[in-house]
């Protein structure tokens, strides 16, 4: 199966640079380990905007970037993917 390309969007917002930076397969083990079960779909979910993190979610990412994120940054990607969304 052929890899799917980043959306080049997505780089363009602290969230998506953030889960570039760190990558989506040990992020969801991060958040395991937090106790917050998000899959790598959710994750893939969304960098493109599809679905929103519930809020626990979003403060467990806040925690895991060490001051990198703020809950604004991560719900305002998926505002921005929303408005830039081909189609």
């Amino acid at each position: 199966m052929p890899r799917l390309r980043k959306d080049p969007r997505r780089r363009r917002t602290r969230f998506g640079r953030f889960i570039d930076g760190v990558g989506v397969g040990r992020l969801a083990q991060e958040l395991e380990g937090l106790g917050v079960g998000v899959s790598r779909h959710a994750l893939y979910g969304w960098l493109s905007g599809r679905i929103r993190p519930r809020p626990e979610a979003a403060m467990a990412l806040r925690r895991l970037s060490k001051g990198e994120l703020e809950i604004e940054d991560i719900y305002r990607h998926h505002d921005r993917m929303r408005k830039t969304r081909p189609g």
